[in-house]
C-alpha cells in the first residue's frame, strides 16, 4: 500500500521540512546597534508577518555597497543604500525598484568652543574652507569607500563643473584636511574628541547632540554655505522575489516605523507628516541640490580627478 503524501510529509525529520520563516537583509552597523533602527522593525515585522528579521551587517555604507557588488550575499533585502550609488547597483535589483525611506542634509558642524578657541571665522562659502585660516581644520570622509565622502564629491562636483578647477580646488582643501578617514565613524570620533573644530556629516548630528549631551549638545552646530546643500536619501531594496522582503519594505515607509527613524536612526524621516522630535526644531534644511545620482562612469570620472589632485 502506497502511504499517503500527507503521511510521507509529517513523517520527515524536522530538518527535511519547510524552516520557520526568515528574510536575511544586509544593513550597515549602525542599524543593528541596541538603540538602532533595526531592534524596533525586527520586533514589528515578527509581530505583522510571524517573520523573523536576519540582519547581515557589513560595517558602514562603503562596505555594504562592496559586499552587494561582490555578489558574496544570499540576503533577501537591504537597507542602506543611497543615490550616490544606486546606480552602481541596479543589475542586483534584478528590475525592481528601490524605495526611499529617510534622509537628511549633509553639511559641515562645527563645533562652537573649538571655534572660539582657535578663533576661527564661520565659513560662508565653500571656497572658505580652502583659505589659510582652515588649515587642518577640517574632517572628511574619503569618497572611494564612503558614501558622505562621495556625497561631498558629487556635491563639489555640482558646484565646481569645470575638471580642472574641481581639480585644482580638491589639492587645495585637502591640505586643510586634518584627516581623511576611510568611513564616517572614524572621522566623527575625532570630531567628539575635539581633535578638529569641523566634520562633514549629516545636519540631523546636531539633533543627535541636543538629545543626547543636553545643554552640552548645544556647542554643535550648523555650517551653512550659500552654495546650499546636499541631501542624503536611503534606500531600501528587495534582491530576491520574495512577498516577505516587499512586506518589509512596505514596512520601513509605515507611520509606525517612520516616527522611529529621528532617534533611532538619526535621519529625517521621508514622509514629510511624521513629528519631529523636539531635539530636530530649528534646524533649517538648506536648499537641497538634486540629482546626485551619477552612472558609473561618472563615477569614475570623477574618482579619478579625486585621485590626481589627492597625490
Amino acid at each position: 500500500m502506497i502511504p499517503s503524501i500527507l503521511w510521507v510529509l509529517t513523517a520527515l525529520p524536522v530538518s527535511a521540512q519547510a524552516g520557520p520563516c526568515q528574510v536575511k537583509v544586509l544593513v550597515y552597523d549602525s542599524l543593528v546597534a541596541k538603540d538602532g533602527l533595526f531592534p524596533v522593525l525586527k520586533s514589528a515585522f515578527q509581530k505583522k508577518e510571524n517573520c523573523e528579521l536576519v540582519a547581515q551587517s557589513v560595517g558602514d555604507g562603503g562596505q555594504l555597497l562592496a559586499r552587494l557588488q561582490s555578489s558574496r550575499t544570499d540576503a533577501d533585502a537591504v537597507i542602506g543604500l543611497d543615490q550616490s550609488n544606486l546606480g552602481l547597483v541596479r543589475a542586483k535589483l534584478h528590475g525592481q525598484k528601490a524605495t526611499a525611506y529617510d534622509q537628511s542634509p549633509m553639511v559641515w558642524v562645527g563645533n562652537r568652543e573649538e571655534f572660539e578657541k582657535r578663533k576661527l571665522p564661520i565659513p560662508k562659502r565653500i571656497l572658505d574652507l580652502t583659505t589659510e585660516p582652515y588649515q587642518r581644520q577640517l574632517l572628511l570622509q574619503d569618497p572611494r569607500g564612503s558614501t558622505p565622502g562621495l556625497i561631498h564629491l558629487l556635491f563639489l562636483s555640482r558646484k565646481i563643473t569645470d575638471s580642472q578647477q574641481l581639480r585644482a580646488f580638491l589639492k587645495k582643501i585637502r591640505t586643510n584636511v586634518l584627516a581623511l578617514t576611510p568611513g564616517w565613524s572614524a572621522s566623527y570620533s575625532l570630531f567628539k574628541k575635539n581633535q578638529a573644530p569641523m566634520v562633514w556629516t549629516y545636519l540631523s548630528s546636531v539633533a543627535y547632540h541636543r538629545e543626547k549631551d543636553g545643554p552640552a549638545g548645544e556647542k554643535y552646530f550648523p555650517v551653512y554655505l550659500d552654495e546650499g546643500a546636499p541631501v542624503q536619501v536611503e534606500y531600501a531594496a528587495v534582491l530576491k522575489d520574495s512577498p516577505k522582503a516587499q512586506a518589509l519594505i512596505q514596512m520601513l515607509i509605515s507611520a509606525e516605523i517612520q516616527a522611529e527613524i529621528p532617534k533611532r536612526n538619526w535621519m529625517f524621516p521621508i514622509k514629510r507628516d511624521i513629528t519631529l522630535p523636539e531635539s530636530f526644531s530649528n534646524l533649517v534644511q538648506p536648499k537641497p541640490l538634486d540629482n546626485l545620482e551619477d552612472t558609473r562612469l561618472d563615477l569614475i570620472r570623477l574618482l579619478k580627478i579625486w585621485e590626481e589632485a589627492i597625490r
